[in-house]
């Protein structure tokens, strides 16, 4: 009998003989480990197509969480604090497991190697700081409270918080804008053609703006900072927006350029993914930002496109802001729908335009591109957060025009909340189920 004491991803199973009699095997079984994950929400609609893609990132996120969540369960079976982020986007639809989340979060916080900014990957002999992951981190730490309600965690980690966005004003520059001093590997997305590698990107300072908003929402809402201190990351975010439209805004192509290069020349790269990141996270104005959307849904020659399911989530975010659902679900039936179609059960980490024809992706069990499923939850079950932990909640689906029924449930800290609803002569019936002591916030509210 053999069993490994090492948990390692599988899609193929080859067992070899080398002995001298054949040997015929009488059982063989596979065991999981995957910390108590284990799926509790559901989704069905008339498109079978999407009930798979919701099928292959549930499993996804299962199938990568250790003690932590991480990567993939095969190629690093890392904690990537950006990639755990969104992995966490679309398991906290379907599987909820808060402990594994935490931990996730906390062990950033607990690093003594590096007291402010947090590392890309922890636990690990890897000594690597990616800027905007560092800022992701602390959007994570935001996103988890309202989602978990778990005051207790942020309260015992806001310090970390604080002197990451401390060390990172201490980098603003005479322009204004974010320099990134030290080491640093300047990753955004695997797409062909960027132009990353400077100390002034603009993909960061988008990024560091996040940052600042959710430190400073923390901090308000928990009574963690004071007037003072709110005040002063409240300008810095300002102050650091007007920079970036200053310096980052190429007014005759009207699109942000990738980044400021040493001799103070824009590049001349200019990306969906980083004018995406600067219109979701604030620097774009309304206008500028609903511009910016028009040209990314319409593949504006001006813009080089996404190469990874990294690249498209800054896209599908700002699609999301300005409520395009069928730019949205175009994505996902195209994106998600050709790792379904290719038959594998979990996400991919890049696009076949990035990873190559013969093999499309480095890693065919990518939990990053789970976050898929917060936009099947939101535009077909229509179940939206408005306090901490669901305490308030409402259901409004915004259907694509090929969708006329929908059901399905999501776990939260006080049991499912379950959706069904259909659509007959333009008119949406919703049923709704809840646990007691949630409130749901009808319309006329």
């Amino acid at each position: 009998v053999f069993e490994s004491f090492l948990p390692y991803g599988v899609r193929h199973v080859v067992i070899q003989h080398s002995g001298r009699r054949p040997v015929r095997i009488h059982s063989l079984r596979i065991r999981t480990a995957n910390c108590g994950s284990r799926l509790q929400g559901h989704f069905l609609s008339p498109d079978p197509l999407l009930n798979q893609i919701y099928q292959i990132a549930a499993q996804s996120v299962i199938s990568g969480v250790d003690d932590t969540f991480t990567d993939c369960p095969t190629f690093e079976q890392v904690n990537w604090n950006f990639d755990n982020r969104t992995a966490w986007q679309g398991e906290i639809f379907t599987s909820a497991n808060h402990a594994i989340a935490r931990h996730s979060i906390q062990l950033f916080a607990e690093d003594t190697e590096f007291p402010d900014l947090v590392r890309s990957q922890y636990p690990s002999g890897w000594r690597n700081l990616i800027p905007i992951y560092c800022f992701h981190w602390i959007m994570w730490c935001r996103e988890y409270y309202r989602y978990s309600g778990d005051e207790a965690l942020i309260r015992s980690i806001f310090q970390r918080i604080e002197k990451g966005i401390e060390k990172a004003l201490g980098m603003i520059n005479a322009q204004g804008l974010l320099e990134w001093r030290g080491d640093g590997w300047h990753f955004v997305e695997w797409g062909h053609g960027r132009d990353d590698n400077h100390p002034i990107n603009s993909a960061e300072q988008a990024a560091f703006v996040g940052a600042l908003e959710a430190a400073h929402d923390l901090g308000r809402r928990l009574g963690l900072a004071g007037d003072e201190q709110l005040q002063r990351w409240s300008l810095a975010r300002q102050h650091l927006i007007e920079a970036v439209n200053h310096y980052l805004w190429d007014a005759d192509r009207q699109v942000y350029v990738d980044s400021l290069h040493a001799d103070g020349a824009r590049s001349l790269t200019s990306t969906q993914t980083t004018n995406a990141a600067l219109a979701v996270y604030g620097i774009a104005d309304a206008d500028r930002r609903a511009m910016l959307a028009h040209k990314i849904a319409s593949d504006d020659p001006a813009l080089l496109p996404f190469g990874s399911p990294y690249g498209l989530y800054y896209v599908m975010e700002l699609l999301d802001s300005v409520g395009d659902v069928e730019s949205i679900f175009r994505h996902i039936r195209h994106r998600w729908g050709d790792m379904v179609r290719s038959g594998d059960g979990t996400t991919w980490e890049q696009f076949a335009e990035f990873g190559g024809k013969e093999n499309p992706t480095r890693s065919r069990c990518h939990p990053f591109a789970a976050y898929v499923i917060k936009y099947l939850v939101k535009y077909l079950l229509g179940i939206e957060l408005l306090d901490e932990g669901y305490r308030r909640f409402h259901v409004r689906p915004r259907p694509p025009a090929f969708i006329d029924c929908c059901e399905g449930s999501i776990p939260t800290p006080h049991g499912r909340i379950r959706v069904r609803w259909d659509r007959h002569d333009g008119r949406i019936n919703v049923s709704v189920e809840h646990p007691p002591g949630l409130e749901r916030v009808t319309a006329d509210q």
